[in-house]
C-alpha cells in the first residue's frame, strides 16, 4: 500500500517537500555532530558536513528522480502551469478551443451517426449467426417468399434452430380511446422473436399460435415497442389486454418489447408488430397466397452459410412443388421457375437508410476529417506564433537546466489541455449535430420515422479520445519541438530583435498548407453544392410543380385488386373537384427512387438474349397529360385498354430508337420481362424520355403498361396524381372526403409532388447542406489563419516598421508590403492545393449530378473566394502597420 501513501504525498506536495528537506537536514546535522566530536569547531564542522554531503537541491532532485511516481508529480505541475498560461491568454485560448471544438465536434457527430447506422450490431442474440433467404426469377432479382414455401422449408430443413418471415414495415394508424397516432407497423410470422432471442419487457410476444386467420383466433394480437409504449401509453403496465384499432381493425395488446430493440431494420423502429396474416385489408385473401419480403433463420452451431445454402437448394424443388397455391399460381398464372437465394444477414441489420445514405455519409466523413486537419494546421500556426513569443521564456528555462524533453513535455501538456477543452465543447456540438442529421431524415417524406441511437458508446468514446489525442500531437508537437530547439543565447537575442526569421518562414509554410487544404475542402464542398443546385433546377422530363399526389390504403375487409370499376370511379370523382384539370393512377409515384428494378425489353421477333434493360411503369389513361410528358407519336392509353383487350404498351423515345432504329415502333410488338401476358405487347405510342424511377440516374428506357390491364401488379395501395393550378388545404380535404365516401380506402399520405422530388434527392440535399456548412467553416479558418499570422508579424516587426517609416517609407508602401505577403501565401497555397483538389474531386464523381469533377466555374469560384478571403483577412493588420508611430516603435521591445 506504499504507492497509495505516495499518491497521497503527491497531493500534499508542500508537506512532502518539507519532509524531504527535514530528512536531508537531519543527515547533515548527524554529520556535523560527528565532526564536532572529532574535535572540529561547530562552524567548521557544519561546513565540512555540507561539503561531504553535496548540494542539498541536487540531492533533492536525485531523491525525486528515484521515485517511480515522479512523472505523476511532474504531470500535475505541468497541468497547473499550463492552465495558468492559458488563463493568462484568454483570447488565444478561446479561439483555439473553438477551432478544435468545430473539428472534433464535427468528426464525432458524423462518426456517431455512422456508428449507429453502419457499425453498431443489431440488439439481438448473436446476430452473426443469422441468414436470410428469398425467391427470385433471376440471379439479381427478388420475388419474396410465400407462407406455404416458408412453412415447407421450416419443416424439411435441419440446419437452422428456427425460421421466421418478415414483410417490410409501412405507415399505418392506431386508434386508442379516440386518439389517433401514426405508426410504423411491422408484419412477422410466429418465430420472429424466438429466433432473434428477444424476451418481452413484460407480457408476452407473438408466437406461431397467433399467426393464421384461418385458425379461429378470437382477436388479432399486437406487440408494442418500448418507446411507443413509453410515449403513447405513459409507460402504464395496464396496457396488456387493452384493445386498440390498427387501420380500422381491432387488435389486443399482449406485450412490450425490451428497451433498445427496434427490429431488424437499422434506422427504423417498428412501433407496433402484428402477425403477417392479420395485415389490415387482407380479410378476403387466403393465407396460402400471402407472402413476405424475406425469411430469416438462425444457423445451428457449427453450420456454415454454404452448408445451409446447399441443403435449401436441395429441398427447394420439392417445397416449391408442394406449395401449389402460391402467389405465382393464383396471381400470375402457371408457376414459373424460381430460384432460392440464401445470403448472410448483415450483423448490423438491413437498412434502407444505409443503402441510400452510406456513400454520402462516407463523403461527409472525409470532409469532416479534412476540417479537423485544417483546424490543426491553423492552431499549429497560432502555437508557432505563440512559441516565438515565448522563446525568451524557453531560453531562460533551458539556461537554468531544463532539458529539451522537459520543455517539449510542458508545451505538449498545454496542447493536450487545449485539445481536451476543444473535445469537451465539441461533444456538445457533436450531440446537437448528430441530432440534426437524424432529424433531417425524420422529415424526408415517405420515410418511416427514423430512430437512430446516436448516444455515445465505447466505440464513439474511443473515437473521440483518439482524435483528441491525434489533434494534440498534430498541432502541438511541431511548435513544441521548434520552440525548444534553439540555443538559449540565440533565442534571447531574437527576443530583443523581434520576430525570428525561422518563425516567419515556418508560419508562411503553415498558412500555405492551410490554404492548400482549404482549396481541397472548398472545391469538394463547392462541387456538391453546385451539383445539388443543378439537380434542383433540372428538367426531369415531367412536370411536378402543379401536381399533387394521394396515396390510398384499403380499409379493413376491402380488397381493390382486380376492381377496375372502383379505380375508374376514383378518377371520375376526383376529376370533378374544383380546379382539377386531370387525374391519373400509377403503380409508383415519380421521382422517389423506388421501383427502379428493370426487365429485359426486346422486339418479339428477336432472339431470346436480345434487347435492353428497361423500367416498367403501370399507369392509367391521363398519366402523360397530368405530368406533361409529351406524346410524340401514336395514341395514349384509353379506358378500353383493360384485361379483356389486347396487351399494349407505350415506350419512351430513347427505347424506341434503341429497339427500332428504322423508326417503325408504332404497331410493332415487344416482349418485356418474363410474365406470360407481356411477351407480345403492341406498341400504341411513343412518349418523351422522363426520369420517372429516379431523378439521379441516367435517362432510363421505360415501358409503360395500362393500369387496368395489370390490376394485380399495381399493389395494395392506390397512387393518385392530380394536375391542379394551385395547391390548397381545401383541395386535400375535399379529395379525402371523396375517397372516404367511396368506403373502400382512406388517404394515407397526401401533398404536393415537390415532396416526391425532395425525397428523391434527399441524399444530395444532405451532402449539399453539410458541405456548404463545412465550406463556410473552411473559409473562416483560412481567414483566421491569414489574419493571425499577419497580425502577429505586424506586432513582432513593430520596431522594423517604425525604422522604415522614420527613414521615409510611405504608409502605402507598408500596406502594400503586408498585403503582398498575404496574397503570395494564398496564391502559393492555391497552386499547391488545386492539383490535390482535382484529384480529390474524382472521389466524389459518383455522387455528382450533371457536373464534371473538373467544373471550371466551380474551380475558378473557389480560388477567387480564397484569394479574396486571404487579402481581406490580411488587410486589417496590414492597415494597422501604417498607423505605427515611429517614436513608439523605436522604444518597442
Amino acid at each position: 500500500m506504499g504507492w497509495l501513501k505516495r499518491i497521497g504525498s503527491i497531493i500534499h506536495s508542500r508537506q512532502s517537500e518539507r519532509n524531504l528537506y527535514d530528512e536531508l537536514q537531519h543527515h547533515i546535522e548527524l554529520k556535523t555532530q560527528e565532526n564536532i566530536e572529532a574535535g572540529m569547531p561547530p562552524d567548521e564542522a557544519r561546513y565540512a558536513a555540507l561539503r561531504s554531503f553535496g548540494g542539498v537541491e541536487q540531492k533533492k532532485e536525485l531523491c525525486r528522480d528515484a521515485d517511480r511516481l515522479r512523472w505523476v508529480e511532474d504531470l500535475i505541475q505541468d497541468v497547473r502551469y499550463g492552465l495558468r498560461q492559458l488563463r493568462r491568454n484568454p483570447g488565444f485560448t478561446a479561439v483555439a478551443v473553438l477551432t478544435l471544438a468545430l473539428g472534433i465536434g464535427a468528426n464525432t457527430a458524423i462518426f456517431s451517426v455512422l456508428n449507429a447506422l453502419v457499425l453498431r450490431p443489431l440488439p439481438v442474440y448473436e446476430p452473426t449467426r443469422l441468414v436470410q433467404f428469398y425467391t427470385a426469377y433471376s440471379p439479381n432479382g427478388w420475388a419474396g417468399i410465400t407462407i406455404p414455401e416458408l412453412q415447407g422449408i421450416a419443416r424439411h430443413q435441419s440446419v437452422f434452430t428456427g425460421v421466421f418471415g418478415q414483410d417490410y414495415p409501412n405507415n399505418s394508424y392506431v386508434d386508442v380511446n379516440g386518439a389517433t397516432w401514426r405508426i410504423n407497423l411491422g408484419y412477422v410470422t410466429g418465430g420472429y422473436y424466438s429466433v432473434l432471442g428477444v424476451r418481452p419487457l413484460f407480457g408476452r410476444l407473438i408466437t406461431p399460435e397467433d399467426v393464421g386467420i384461418s385458425k379461429g383466433v378470437p382477436m388479432p394480437v399486437a406487440v408494442l415497442s418500448y418507446e411507443f409504449w413509453k410515449h403513447r401509453f405513459a409507460a402504464n403496465r395496464d396496457v396488456i389486454g387493452r384493445n386498440v384499432s390498427i387501420g380500422g381493425q381491432p387488435f389486443t395488446v399482449i406485450g412490450v418489447t425490451p428497451r433498445g430493440f427496434f427490429g431488424t431494420q437499422a434506422g427504423f423502429s417498428v412501433d407496433v408488430t402484428i402477425p403477417v396474416t392479420e395485415k389490415p385489408g387482407l380479410a378476403t385473401v387466403a393465407p396460402r397466397t400471402l407472402w413476405v419480403r424475406y425469411a430469416i433463420a438462425r444457423l445451428l452451431p457449427g453450420v456454415t452459410v454454404a452448408r445451409a445454402r446447399a441443403q435449401l437448394e436441395t429441398i427447394w424443388p420439392a417445397v416449391r412443388a408442394a406449395a401449389t397455391h402460391s402467389k405465382s399460381s393464383e396471381a400470375y398464372g402457371p408457376p414459373r421457375p424460381l430460384l432460392l437465394r440464401v445470403l448472410d444477414f448483415p450483423p448490423n441489420g438491413a437498412s434502407y437508410l444505409r443503402d441510400r445514405f452510406a456513400k454520402p455519409l462516407y463523403v461527409i466523413v472525409a470532409i469532416a476529417a479534412l476540417i479537423l486537419l485544417i483546424s490543426c494546421v491553423n492552431l499549429a500556426s497560432m502555437l508557432f506564433a505563440r512559441g516565438s513569443a515565448r522563446e525568451h521564456e524557453m531560453a531562460v528555462r533551458a539556461a537554468l537546466g531544463a532539458g529539451r524533453w522537459r520543455l517539449v513535455r510542458q508545451m505538449m501538456t498545454e496542447s493536450l489541455l487545449l485539445a481536451v477543452g476543444g473535445a469537451t465543447l465539441g461533444s456538445a456540438f457533436a450531440y446537437r449535430g448528430s441530432a440534426l442529421l437524424v432529424a433531417f431524415w425524420e422529415h424526408i417524406p415517405f420515410n418511416p420515422v427514423t430512430v437512430l441511437n446516436v448516444s455515445p458508446d465505447m466505440r464513439v468514446l474511443g473515437f473521440a479520445a483518439l482524435i483528441t489525442l491525434a489533434a494534440a500531437v498534430l498541432f502541438g508537437l511541431g511548435p513544441a519541438w521548434h520552440a525548444s530547439s534553439r540555443p538559449p543565447a540565440e533565442a534571447m537575442q531574437d527576443a530583443w530583435r523581434g520576430s525570428s526569421r525561422r518563425f516567419r518562414r515556418f508560419g508562411k509554410v503553415l498558412i500555405t498548407g492551410q490554404v492548400a487544404l482549404s482549396i481541397v475542402l472548398v472545391t469538394t464542398g463547392g462541387l456538391l453544392v453546385h451539383s445539388f443546385a443543378k439537380l434542383r433546377t433540372f428538367d426531369p422530363g415531367f412536370q411536378y410543380r402543379q401536381v399533387v399526389f394521394l396515396q390510398l390504403e384499403p380499409r379493413v375487409g376491402k380488397d381493390k385488386i382486380n376492381n377496375e370499376t372502383y379505380c375508374r370511379t376514383i378518377i371520375s370523382q376526383l376529376s370533378g373537384l374544383p380546379g382539377v384539370r386531370s387525374v391519373a393512377l400509377s403503380q409508383m409515384l415519380p421521382g422517389l427512387g423506388f421501383g427502379t428494378a428493370t426487365q429485359r425489353a426486346a422486339p418479339s421477333a428477336s432472339s431470346s438474349d436480345a434487347g435492353v434493360q428497361a423500367n416498367p411503369q403501370i399507369v392509367s389513361p391521363g398519366y402523360f397529360r397530368t405530368l406533361h410528358i409529351p406524346l410524340l407519336r401514336g395514341r395514349d392509353f384509353s379506358p378500353e385498354d383493360n384485361d379483356h383487350s389486347t396487351p399494349v404498351a407505350i415506350i419512351s423515345e430513347s427505347l424506341a430508337e434503341r429497339l427500332f432504329p428504322s423508326g417503325d415502333a408504332i404497331e410493332n410488338h415487344i416482349r418485356f420481362g418474363t410474365e406470360p401476358d407481356q411477351q407480345n405487347l403492341t406498341i400504341t405510342g411513343i412518349v418523351g424520355d422522363a426520369r420517372i424511377p429516379d431523378l439521379q440516374r441516367p435517362w432510363p428506357y421505360i415501358v409503360y403498361m395500362p393500369y387496368f390491364q395489370k390490376p394485380v401488379s399495381t399493389g395494395w395501395w392506390t397512387n393518385v396524381l392530380m394536375l391542379v393550378p394551385y395547391t390548397s388545404s381545401g383541395l386535400f380535404q375535399a379529395a379525402t372526403a371523396k375517397v372516404r365516401s367511396l368506403g373502400r380506402e382512406y388517404v394515407l399520405i397526401s401533398g404536393p409532388a415537390d415532396q416526391l422530388i425532395d425525397t428523391g434527392i434527399a441524399d444530395q440535399r444532405a451532402m449539399a447542406y453539410v458541405a456548404g456548412f463545412f465550406l463556410a467553416v473552411a473559409l473562416l479558418l483560412a481567414a483566421v489563419g491569414v489574419y493571425g499570422l499577419i497580425a502577429y508579424t505586424v506586432v513582432q516587426r513593430t520596431r522594423e516598421i517604425g525604422i522604415r517609416i522614420a527613414l521615409g517609407a510611405p504608409p502605402g508602401r507598408m500596406l502594400t508590403m503586408m498585403l503582398a505577403e498575404a496574397f503570395w501565401m494564398v496564391l502559393a497555397g492555391s497552386a499547391i492545393g488545386l492539383p490535390c483538389a482535382l484529384a480529390s474531386a474524382r472521389l466524389v464523381k459518383h455522387v455528382l449530378f450533371g457536373l464534371s469533377p473538373y467544373d471550371p466555374a466551380t474551380l475558378s469560384m473557389v480560388v477567387s473566394a480564397l484569394v479574396a478571403v486571404g487579402v481581406v483577412a490580411g488587410y486589417i493588420p496590414a492597415r494597422r502597420a501604417t498607423k505605427v508611430d515611429p517614436m513608439v516603435a523605436l522604444r518597442h521591445e
